[in-house]
């Protein structure tokens, strides 16, 4: 099972009452934030939003996590919900945003629209507890509970519930009457949720399609299905049944065996209804049960008996409802046979359904298994192709789960760099030599400003690609991913390649910098700071071509933190590395890295290489199952000379960006 827990968030403070109230809470940069066990419970927590925006006149936002299959963020004004949505990448549990601008707007939140928060709340990501944190940092809310209020929960619930405790059956014989009346299996340590739907009348032909869990008894229907075990989409499904067939719509929920609840539908709305539980905290007064009596033909007075149904909760919360389905005259529950059946069908289509990743890799191999294949790439796993190169460097390529989307990557990786296990995962790391190659055409012609939006290709909602997209990822494909994988034959056309694109994605960047006495800087290699790969520097594709002094200068940088004076106003210090060393030699703990270097100490360096070499191709066969196509090795060929980087780059510009000379500085092929 995964995490259930649901939060509010609000601006402003709380009344000492209020405070009192909620004491599992955190008041932060003029923002509170309140806990409560009960919140597992979204008609709990749907309810206390609704309350305490009414009580302190402002926006409440609700947060919850069901499963952690889905996030859902709703946020209430003056009692009413006005804004949100439901995160999933499960369809049946997702619900499209609404209004995300208000939710940005209500925490101050620079977000014109609330188009990066739609984004969030759209493109859920494989890991969830991600996408809780992509949100958290987004709204500047701690959405779940520190470690010291969840401790505190913890122990105050289990105080809470030792008088509750008494007044409950025997586990034992409330988990056989569960067994009895759902499915006739025992239920372990879970307790029963489920939800159902009812209406009088009859269904059409292709509702009963839709609809194969049901009873049609005596002018009523009652419908079943396992997704309605979520509030969520039982509500949002009986919304839909009640506008589609024009008639109304009950809602019967238990969960978790501590609350009943009854909400009634009428034309897309809730009318009617209220929950009953032992705890007192879990309970809504019910509202206008004389609408429930009457749908369903009850003679039942302004529903005074079903009021007090709903009202005196039962220790045994079964008999609560088979009195519930005897006065409204309703199967509540399933029986038996149904159950069963519902259960092994459930089974069945999960045995067929494709996972996630199947349903990717199956996609990925129908747009480019040929056209990979044709480059030499033959190992598929973890959602992209590998080649080695000889055995000098790794390649693959692949649709990757990302930040919340499906990244097209490259990765090119030198054997001489360390890591490479964490890299041949199923998930991505933060790591060297991998390039997000759906940004590539937009940096390509769009030089004039300092773009730095990402085109996602598709979301992990959202596994079949549509038709544009499709289109989007064959284009970028045949513009930018064949052209650099063609060009790789061995190490230094790989490290080319990567200070290549990675001048064509950053040429233009810290555009605020880019000004010198009032000129623009132009993007041109004259002007480009080559940026190294955040690797450990002694592993440096510098120090494989033995271009010890640019390494030597990029240390002084990195590790003075350009802590020197500028010589010339408005330019970086680049060329004051005697000042920069002086930094460096005033701290205490100096780098070993930095020492070697300082020393020139280049048979340690080269150890170094060559172990962490020998050991990415014992990995690289053993995992991807690669073996080196060749005898000799990457040290005996003539790859290792050093070369001059800006001159490359200048003659690859010039040949790329045939206009640059005439001031279009946009480059027509990669």
């Amino acid at each position: 099972m995964g995490l259930t827990i649901g939060s509010l968030h609000m601006m402003g403070t709380l009344t000492q009452e209020q405070q009192a109230a909620n004491p599992y809470r955190l008041e932060r940069d003029g923002r509170v934030s309140l806990y409560n066990l009960d919140w597992d419970n979204p008609l709990i927590l749907y309810a206390d939003a609704e309350t305490l925006s009414c009580e302190t006149g402002k926006d409440v936002l609700a947060f919850y996590c069901f499963d952690e299959d889905a996030v859902a963020l709703v946020l209430y004004r003056d009692g009413k919900a006005v804004a949100g949505g439901a995160s999933s990448l499960d369809e049946g549990l997702s619900q499209p945003p609404k209004n995300m601008g208000l939710i940005a707007a209500a925490f101050v939140v620079e977000d014109a629209g609330g188009a990066t928060l739609e984004r969030l709340m759209t493109d859920a990501p494989v890991d969830t507890m991600q996408q809780i944190d992509e949100l958290a940092a987004y709204l500047r809310l701690p959405l779940l509970p520190d470690a010291a209020p969840a401790e505190q929960m913890e122990n105050g619930e289990q105080e809470r519930k030792r008088p509750a405790a008494a007044q409950r059956l025997d586990a034992g014989a409330q988990e056989k009457q569960v067994a009895e009346r759902v499915g006739g299996k025992e239920q372990g340590n879970m307790r029963l949720t489920i939800g159902s739907l009812h209406m009088m009348g009859t269904l059409t032909k292709e509702q009963r399609a839709a609809n194969p869990y049901r009873y049609e008894r005596d002018g009523r229907v009652s419908l079943y299905d396992h997704n309605w075990d979520s509030w969520h989409i039982l509500l949002r499904d009986a919304e839909t049944f009640s506008l589609k067939t024009g008639k109304d719509v009950l809602v019967f929920y238990c969960h978790n065996e501590d609350s009943v609840a009854l909400v009634l539908y009428r034309g897309g709305k809730a009318v009617a209804g209220g929950m009953s539980s032992l705890d007192e905290g879990r309970s809504q007064t019910p509202k206008r049960m004389g609408l429930i009596a009457a749908a369903f033909g009850i003679e039942d007075a302004g529903g005074a008996k079903l009021e007090r149904l709903m009202t005196v909760a039962r220790a045994d919360v079964m008999r609560q409802i088979d009195e519930l389905a005897e006065h409204l005259k309703l199967p509540l529950l399933p029986g038996t046979a149904l159950a069963e059946q519902m259960e092994a069908d459930e089974r069945e289509r999960k045995q067929k359904l494709p996972t996630g990743a199947k349903r990717l890799d199956a996609e990925a191999q129908e747009i480019f298994g040929e056209r990979m294949a044709a480059l030499g790439f033959q190992t598929f796993k973890y959602h992209r192709w590998y080649k080695l190169i000889c055995d000098e460097v790794l390649l693959s390529f692949g649709l990757v789960p990302y930040n919340g989307s499906f990244d097209m990557l490259i990765g090119i990786q030198p054997t001489f760099v360390p890591y490479l296990g964490s890299f041949m995962t199923e998930k991505l790391e933060s790591l060297p030599y991998v390039m997000s190659v759906q940004d590539t055409p937009n940096e390509m012609q769009n030089w004039r400003h300092d773009s730095r939006s990402v085109h996602y290709i598709f979301s992990c909602d959202d596994l079949h690609l549509t038709k544009w997209t499709r289109y989007t990822v064959e284009e970028i494909f045949g513009k930018v991913v064949e052209p650099m994988l063609r060009r790789i034959t061995n190490v230094q056309d790989a490290v080319k390649e990567l200070q290549w694109w990675m001048f064509v994605m950053c040429r233009q960047y810290n555009w605020d910098q880019q000004v010198s006495g009032g000129k623009v800087r132009l993007p041109t290699v004259e002007n480009y700071e080559p940026r190294g790969e955040p690797v450990h520097i002694v592993f440096n594709q510098y120090c494989f071509f033995r271009m010890y002094e640019e390494l030597w200068h990029k240390t002084l940088r990195d590790e003075s933190g350009y802590s020197v004076s500028r010589p010339t106003p408005g330019v970086r210090g680049w060329d004051d590395y005697e000042g920069m060393e002086r930094v460096i030699e005033a701290k205490e703990n100096k780098r070993e890295e930095y020492l070697l270097l300082k020393n020139r100490d280049e048979a340690a360096i080269e150890e170094r290489l060559h172990r962490a070499y020998e050991e990415n191709l014992k990995l690289i066969k053993r995992r991807l199952k690669l073996t080196p196509d060749c005898s000799d090795t990457i040290w005996d060929r003539d790859y290792r000379h050093p070369y001059d980087i800006k001159q490359m780059l200048q003659e690859r510009y010039e040949r790329c960006a045939p206009r640059m000379h005439e001031g279009d500085y946009t480059i027509d092929f990669i």
